[in-house]
């Protein structure tokens, strides 16, 4: 018998907060047609910023889509279409 996960409405919410339930288990991925360059950006600089507390040099040497996965990051590739140099000068202009 399958389990019934309860269903979560995303629309009235911030990025960070979908994010957050994403990192939390309550959604298992980012909803459909829901990565898109700005809801990223402001997720990314969150997260990089605020809870990594990275530097710009760091930022450059370090941030990769296999380091993005390890923060349930990684479907941020479609968005900038798989160029992690977009996606760094996207972010972090």
């Amino acid at each position: 018998m399958k389990s019934k996960a309860k269903k979560i409405d995303t629309t009235f919410l911030t990025p960070l907060e979908v994010y957050s339930l994403v990192v939390n288990g309550d959604l298992k991925k980012f909803p459909n047609g829901y990565i898109t360059k700005e809801s990223m950006k402001e997720i990314l600089r969150y997260v990089i910023l605020e809870e990594l507390h990275m530097s710009r040099e760091e930022i450059c040497h370090t941030i990769s889509y296999p380091y993005l996965r390890k923060y349930k990051l990684g479907g941020t590739r479609r968005a900038f279409n798989s160029s992690i140099f977009s996606l760094i000068t996207y972010c972090f202009p």
